[in-house]
């Protein structure tokens, strides 16, 4: 009799809200894999990724919201980005540079061939405005490779009119950087832009410091996709919790580098078709819509299109759960929109404390940061999870990939899956 009153406890306690960590693993990986081309926009890597997520979503059982269209879980939209489908090259002196490891492009370079001297202008100039747009007037720029610390990009960093213009008149731009993250570009500068590791920079400061660099740049008009399905409830209510995650990410740089986004964010997605396979096994109260958003890299244009076009009332969506950055949790977990969605927010750090699921469960308010974001202003209560700890290392870079900690991941599913049958709940 006890053992068969400790199999029942098994099967009804640990495995309450279980996941399958190795399909988890799986998924990660086969997201990584070289492939998909970093989910990108090069190679067709992004679209592969959509393709292989609707396949998922109709093993899990999801239903399409469009049945009779040829291509029933998806939702296109079309999206303009800058890509570098030819490997790049860059040398200081006699050192040809590594890509990936000692530099990479900047989102935005434009393309050209350059073989010129180098301009460094000093941290010291670029934090006084009135000085910094005087020495540009006075400094020819016109075939020289105009290097600074990457905080001053204008990109970022708020520079004298005078000093931009003079800026595209350089043959090329090197921007200095601790770590090499990358982007999605949406525009292009008329120049070649690289960002340089500091300590590669440092490491031949004593070289010729003569640049060469080769860049072929191409603005590609293609089509995202965003991947939806839908699990019904048992209730009569027409309303849903969503579960969204991006799949896209970073792409590549030529034909040998590329960012495979394990943590940013195929950890996201795994947890999104764990979402799916837990709800599809038991039926929730409310109808469950699972989304994954194409080019959220790229400006969050795949949600924002989902908002202007929506395929399920946007009234109807009783919450909307957000989720990137997967990676590890050893330090909590972050909850965007924690403050302005009070009520909600109480409940996530009671059902917390009550089992102990993660560390810390932090609150920010408003932030465009996610896919999220423009369903909270269409009215949509939203909140945008990430956890916070060692993944985070690697973010935007080419050693992010399917070698994650998930340290927390099964915790914090089991904490998101008793949130949402919360919320679908009848409201009081």
């Amino acid at each position: 009799m006890r053992s068969i009153i400790f199999f029942l406890l098994f099967l009804t306690g640990p495995l309450l809200y279980a996941q399958d960590m190795n399909r988890v693993r799986e998924h990660i990986a086969v997201l990584c894999d070289e492939d998909f081309s970093g989910r990108g926009y090069i190679f067709n890597g992004a679209e592969h990724a959509a393709d292989w997520l609707a396949v998922k979503f109709e093993e899990a059982g999801l239903k399409p919201l469009s049945p009779e269209s040829d291509q029933p879980f998806f939702q296109s939209f079309r999206l303009r980005v800058n890509t570098f489908p030819a490997t790049p090259f860059l040398k200081i002196g006699h050192k040809k540079l590594r890509l990936g490891r000692d530099y990479i492009l900047s989102p935005t370079s434009g393309s050209g061939k350059v073989k010129g001297e180098v301009i460094f202008i000093p941290d010291s100039l670029l934090e006084d405005t009135v000085a910094l747009g005087q020495y540009c007037i006075a400094t020819p720029f016109e075939g020289k490779v105009i290097t600074f610390d990457g905080r001053y990009d204008p990109e970022r960093y708020r520079w004298p009119s005078a000093g931009v213009k003079r800026l595209q008149e350089a043959a090329a731009i090197i921007l200095l950087e601790d770590k090499l993250t990358f982007g999605v570009g949406r525009f292009q500068w008329g120049i070649p832009r690289a960002i340089v590791k500091r300590s590669i920079w440092e490491k031949h400061k004593g070289d010729d410091r003569k640049i060469t660099l080769k860049v072929n740049a191409e603005m590609k008009d293609t089509e995202g996709y965003n991947v939806i399905g839908k699990i019904e409830g048992t209730s009569s209510s027409d309303s849903v919790i969503v579960f969204s995650a991006h799949y896209d990410h970073l792409g590549g740089i030529g034909k040998n580098v590329y960012f495979p986004g394990g943590n940013d964010n195929a950890s996201g997605v795994a947890m999104l078709l764990e979402m799916a396979h837990w709800y599809r096994q038991h039926p929730p109260e409310m109808s469950v819509l699972l989304i994954a958003f194409g080019g959220e890299e790229a400006g969050l244009v795949g949600s924002r299109y989902f908002v202007d076009h929506p395929l399920y009332p946007l009234n109807k969506m009783r919450f909307l759960i957000n989720m990137d950055l997967f990676g590890s949790g050893e330090e909590g977990m972050m909850a965007v929109n924690g403050s302005v969605f009070t009520k909600e927010y109480a409940l996530l750090q009671q059902l917390n404390e009550e089992k102990q699921y993660l560390s810390e469960i932090k609150k920010r308010g408003k932030a465009a940061n996610s896919d999220h974001y423009f369903f909270s202003e269409a009215g949509v209560p939203a909140f945008f999870f990430y956890l916070m700890g060692s993944s985070w290392q690697h973010y935007h870079d080419i050693y992010d990939d399917h070698r994650l900690p998930l340290s927390e991941f099964e915790d914090a599913f089991q904490l998101i899956i008793r949130f949402s049958d919360t919320l679908m709940q009848p409201q009081k």
